[in-house]
């Protein structure tokens, strides 16, 4: 049996949570989705999603052991305008932290040639930003949004979608191989 998961659909509006990628299967062998990331705690999942940067520091999602890795926390601060989220883990790293003004970048994947030619694969989207320097989607991941909403995963990379902030739609998964 052979089943290419999809990526998770990015958060729509100013709340909720992102939705996890569904899980690709070959034979006995399966890769769990991966986390959504959300306007507070994030999910987890292969790999966690980033931890949201509201008011609070919010914490990532936890990734499956021997599959992916947690999330990014995100920078709370009661000035809006530096708040940031966290990067997404990846399949070969952790979500990098928000900080003030720069959001996360997204955890590192891996590359394999799986296909007859090397390709990055299931790496983390990067964190939101207010104003400042986005979170950087690594490996097949898509960049966090500036006032804005995130970019989306590569198709059949299985990399994360980028964050958005408050009102704008967070970017969606890439599908599986």
């Amino acid at each position: 049996t052979v089943t290419v998961g999809g990526g998770g659909a990015g958060r729509t509006g100013s709340s909720g949570t992102g939705n996890n990628g569904s899980n690709s299967v070959f034979n006995d062998l399966t890769a769990i989705g991966g986390g959504g990331g959300s306007n507070g705690d994030a999910a987890s999942g292969g790999s966690g999603g980033g931890g949201s940067g509201g008011l609070y520091s919010y914490a990532p999602g936890g990734g499956t052991s021997g599959q992916g890795n947690s999330g990014g926390y995100g920078y709370g601060s009661s000035t809006e305008s530096v708040r940031a989220g966290g990067g997404g883990g990846g399949a070969g790293g952790t979500g990098v932290n928000g900080s003030s003004n720069h959001g996360g970048n997204g955890g590192n994947g891996i590359s394999s040639s799986i296909t007859g030619t090397s390709v990055n694969y299931a790496g983390g989207g990067g964190g939101a930003i207010y104003s400042g320097t986005q979170g950087l989607g690594v490996y097949g991941g898509g960049n966090g949004g500036v006032n804005g909403g995130g970019g989306s995963g590569t198709t059949n990379t299985g990399g994360g979608g980028g964050g958005s902030t408050a009102g704008g739609n967070g970017g969606n998964g890439g599908s599986g191989i």
